[in-house]
């Protein structure tokens, strides 16, 4: 790769003017750096180094609030990381979904028995609305809550069978 000619203070300085019009005081930097992305990537593909562009964009005041200069690795790295997306854009951006023409025409969705179903709050019992309004068995059992039963009491032979299997199998 070619080394690029570091310009004149001149013309750093004619640049530098140019930028300060384009910066305003108190702006953030990456905002500012996405904006003028193309600019910044006609003039360093064409004779300009990223090493002058960061004595241009200091020359121009244009810094963070530190007001530590510009270096070519740091205005690099900052200019890819203004170029990438921003977090949650995916999420934002509204997804469009193409029409969809159903080919077969939809019956409607049965609607439940409401006297069926008040009438089953109001007396306690557990029935399920049909079409046709009777009403079906579920298709699983209810879930049951056991009481809370104490633990059991293993006997001697128990407890023995449980020993010696302990040794058979792990050694001690």
């Amino acid at each position: 790769m070619s080394q690029k000619r570091m310009p004149s203070d001149h013309e750093i300085a004619s640049l530098a003017i140019r930028f300060r019009e384009l910066w305003k005081p108190g702006e953030e930097i990456r905002p500012w750096l996405r904006e003028q992305s193309e600019l910044l990537l006609e003039l360093v593909h064409g004779k300009w180094s990223w090493a002058s562009m960061a004595r241009v964009l200091t020359g121009a005041g244009i810094t963070y609030r530190t007001g530590k200069p510009w270096s070519a690795g740091l205005l690099r790295k900052d200019f890819s990381r203004a170029q990438s997306p921003l977090k949650g854009y995916a999420r934002r951006r509204k997804i469009e979904l193409p029409d969809i023409v159903l080919a077969v025409p939809v019956a409607p969705l049965p609607v439940p028995d409401i006297e069926l179903i008040t009438n089953s709050r109001m007396s306690g019992e557990v029935v399920l609305p049909t079409t046709n309004g009777g009403a079906t068995n579920p298709r699983f059992k209810p879930a049951v809550a056991k009481p809370y039963a104490p633990p059991v009491q293993l006997t001697a032979e128990e407890r023995a069978e449980i020993d010696e299997n302990r040794k058979r199998v792990l050694g001690y």
